[in-house]
């Protein structure tokens, strides 16, 4: 499977939050919408899997409901 550059990008910014902006967490907690990029397995076709499940460890992913918009829901 080949690795687009959006998944880079957002993969690198995960990178940046775990490594730099937030090392010392223990969770960071993301808030996404369903799009395709924003999975797990992004870092997994991004980095090698050791990596991958280091910056893991330190992410928990939420999502936002698929066939509702989200804003509609806490207002």
């Amino acid at each position: 499977m080949t690795v687009t550059e959006k998944t880079i990008d957002f993969t690198e910014m995960l990178r940046k939050l775990v490594d730099e902006h937030y090392p010392n967490t223990e969770c960071i907690r993301m808030v996404l919408d369903n799009l395709n990029t924003h999975q797990p397995a992004s870092l997994y076709r991004a980095f090698p899997a050791p990596e991958a499940r280091r910056l893991l460890r330190k992410l928990a992913f939420r999502y936002t409901p698929r066939h509702a918009s989200w804003l509609n829901m806490v207002v």
